[in-house]
């Protein structure tokens, strides 16, 4: 019980620091688009390359809908059955309103350890993040013995959150079925992730004036979808909200250090990547792309510091996945002659910086290279094209006119 009682004084911790994630970083846009420049040619294809037609509506899902989640794959057996039974119990609340019931207690399938009840426990509310107020515990008198967990009942410590919990829950459930229904895409789970991201950062924006941040709700998908404003916790949430309704595996996660931050991963085609709409959302970064769909170098030059699931605190047996593919991310190049070769066939914009991502350090030393060289672009326009390396495999280029 004590253990369980001091992830939600944690819990409460990283709330309030996240509140105050209002970093030199974050610097609001005021433009009603902020993806004017986005390559439509991947909006209009299928993961195969076929040419679809017609974009297609977000068919709305079950957000407690545990089918696509591949790390549970690799949970021992006693933490998934936890796991499962756990979400079984989110789903009465919520469905049958047994939020009020602080009597009922919930057998589980099979006695576990004290130890596997707390990390499935932990990777329930790590998954459903706007159930993080639903509390639940072990039942002291069914223990069994002081290492097992047989029963699992509602805690009432804050019980009115909790029910507020659920009284929210209603509402961003059917706005999120609005909001998805209304959605056009593409055909594939890139598309998906895409136009929700558009979604949020035109519908909402970062909460720059706060009056009391120990008190203010705007980490909270909640907060994000029915006043239009957050800060980096409330994006993340509101994110992973949505995706989860429209059947994307994403994660929460959030990064102790001198930048406390929330922000996604998601998995799509067996791999990992990370995505960050609160940073999509503000004048910073050139392109917002550049937080969209990253391999784990590229979030991590970026500023993102070391994270972890959400709700996991110090739990060395569930980390992150590892996010090494570079097939969606926009920058990204084979070789440098293949981004100069983009570059020639561009219509380019004097001085704006772009950014190129490669695999390894060789090449972007050989773009490195090229640094002064001439180039004629599309319009037949000739620059001085500047390299500037931004870590060891990516750098940035600009474009000086004549």
């Amino acid at each position: 019980m004590k253990r369980i009682i001091i992830a939600i004084v944690l819990l409460s911790v990283i709330l309030t620091v996240l509140s105050g994630c209002n970093n030199s970083l974050i610097n609001q846009s005021s433009d009603s688009d902020i993806f004017d420049d986005i390559d439509e040619s991947t909006e209009s294809e299928t993961e195969n390359g076929n040419v679809i037609d017609d974009l297609i509506s977000i068919n709305p899902k079950d957000y407690l809908d545990a089918s696509n989640i591949s790390t549970l794959e690799e949970m021992p057996e006693e933490q998934k059955v936890t796991f499962y039974a756990i979400v079984d119990i989110y789903k009465d609340i919520v469905v049958n309103g047994k939020i009020f019931d602080y009597e009922k207690t919930y057998e589980l399938p099979k006695r576990v350890s004290l130890e596997d009840f707390c990390i499935s426990y932990s990777f329930a509310r790590a998954q459903f993040s706007v159930f993080e107020d639903i509390v639940l515990s072990y039942s002291d008198a069914a223990r069994g013995t002081f290492d097992h967990v047989d029963q699992i009942e509602l805690n009432g410590v804050i019980k009115e959150k909790a029910e507020q919990s659920c009284k929210e829950y209603e509402i961003i459930d059917s706005m999120a079925n609005e909001i998805l229904s209304s959605l056009k895409y593409d055909g594939t789970e890139y598309g998906k992730a895409l136009v929700i991201a558009e979604w949020l950062t035109d519908n909402v924006s970062y909460a720059e004036e706060v009056e009391n941040i120990l008190t203010a709700d705007i980490n909270s998908a909640y907060t994000a979808l029915t006043k239009g404003e957050a800060r980096c916790g409330g994006y993340a949430q509101a994110y992973d909200f949505l995706c989860k309704k429209a059947g994307l595996e994403t994660i929460y996660v959030y990064c102790w250090g001198e930048l406390m931050h929330a922000w996604n991963m998601i998995h799509i085609d067996d791999d990992w990547y990370h995505i960050d709409v609160t940073w999509m959302d503000n004048d910073y970064f050139d392109d917002p792309f550049i937080n969209f769909m990253m391999p784990d170098i590229i979030c991590k030059n970026t500023g993102h510091e070391k994270a972890d699931y959400y709700n996991i605190m110090d739990n060395p047996d569930i980390t992150l996945p590892n996010a090494e593919s570079y097939k969606y991310y926009k920058f990204y190049r084979k070789t440098a002659e293949e981004a100069v070769k983009l570059f020639k066939n561009e219509s380019l914009i004097k001085d704006k910086e772009y950014v190129v991502a490669f695999d390894n350090e060789e090449e972007n030393k050989k773009l490195i290279e090229k640094d002064g060289m001439k180039i004629v672009d599309a319009d037949g326009s000739e620059y001085n094209m500047y390299v500037y390396e931004w870590f060891s495999t990516a750098s940035r280029v600009q474009f000086v006119l004549e």
